[in-house]
């Protein structure tokens, strides 16, 4: 049999650490998904207004978790967007799943009275 040095050891710990970095970093959620269908039916300067700060949070199945900056732009993509969300579910074979945003906190709510 055999016998493997430390550094070798070492080397093959390092390389597997590596692949799983890189497998869980390159990981597409199916919000990702979701946005690709979106940012092909509308200008690039709306979707980075309403979707560009959005964030995949959970998926349970029949329920996708995500985080959004702003109560004024949950109501903006919830008034104006989920249908086009429900298609974009639907044609991944998502029909019965519901999208929930949730406000993060991490931006200050806009003034709608602008």
């Amino acid at each position: 049999m055999r016998q493997c040095s430390s550094s070798g050891l070492r080397r093959v710990f390092e390389g597997a650490l590596r692949f799983t970095s890189i497998t869980l970093t390159n990981t597409v959620t199916i919000w990702d998904q979701v946005l690709e269908t979106l940012r092909g039916g509308m200008p690039e300067e709306d979707f980075r207004r309403w979707f560009g700060a959005t964030a995949y949070a959970s998926d349970s199945g029949d329920q996708i978790t995500v985080w959004v900056p702003s109560e004024a732009i949950r109501r903006h993509i919830d008034g104006n967007y989920q249908e086009a969300i429900a298609r974009a579910l639907a044609a991944r074979g998502r029909t019965y799943t519901h999208v929930r945003m949730v406000v993060s906190g991490f931006e200050d709510d806009d003034d709608e009275t602008r």
